[in-house]
């Protein structure tokens, strides 16, 4: 009784192997005669079938012959960014050199000092290599460790053309000049506050200090002026 129901299973076993390896044939013979749907798809060798091009190199066997997973190179055509040393990820260049390892071998935060940034304009920190965007540099923010994203600002152009220079050559954003608060370290921002304009239609002028606050904080119970001139008449 074993022998019979082993004899079954193993033509059981057989049958279902029979159907995996005519599978492909079948997919070979009418998938090669089709058009890949996308620009830059992979047609797979045996199957025939079309897989897009960030699968391929993914570490993934999505061609079901694993052609779509050899002569990966260290940057392979199909990786549109950095192809990770285990060939387990594709990586956006935007996200090498970026502080956080997104490949489990951390290949995409190695060597970074002599990488090039992935964008220009990009600041790249002097102490580790990692690239910040160009809007990171000059905010009165040290985002590097060494401060490189905050020197020689004075030679920098602002992000945008609206944007205050504190003395220091930081730039600041319209809107938080003349606020009340020191936005640039030398507190240029909050000098000669009745020669600036107020970066809101509807500002209230504190009369003593020409400081600006919105107009919703006029009235409103708290002493937004030094002088509380705006909680007056």
């Amino acid at each position: 009784m074993m022998m019979k129901k082993f004899l079954c299973l193993v033509l059981l076993v057989a049958s279902v192997v029979d159907e995996i390896q005519a599978a492909p044939a079948y997919e070979n013979t009418f998938c090669s005669q089709r058009r890949c749907p996308y620009d830059g798809d992979f047609r797979c060798k045996v199957t025939g079938r079309c897989v897009r091009s960030y699968d391929i190199c993914d570490g993934g066997d999505d061609c079901r012959d694993n052609s779509d997973e050899e002569n990966c190179g260290p940057v392979y055509l199909g990786c549109r960014g950095l192809l990770c040393d285990d060939r387990t990820r594709c990586v956006s260049y935007s996200s090498v050199c970026n502080g956080y390892a997104s490949c489990r071998d951390r290949a995409d935060e190695a060597n970074c000092l002599s990488r090039s940034c992935p964008f220009d304009g990009d600041i790249k920190c002097n102490d580790t290599g990692r690239c910040y965007r160009s809007r990171f540099a000059c905010d009165g923010g040290a985002h590097c460790n060494d401060g490189t994203d905050e020197e020689r600002c004075g030679s920098r152009p602002c992000l945008y053309d609206s944007d205050f220079r504190c003395g220091n050559g930081i730039c600041v954003r319209s809107n938080r000049v003349c606020n009340g608060n020191r936005d640039c370290s030398d507190g240029s921002d909050e000098a000669n506050c009745r020669l600036q304009s107020c970066p809101y239609d509807g500002d209230f002028r504190c009369n003593s200090t020409g400081v600006c606050v919105r107009s919703y904080e006029v009235c409103n119970g708290g002493c937004n002026c030094g002088d509380c001139s705006d909680e007056n008449n």
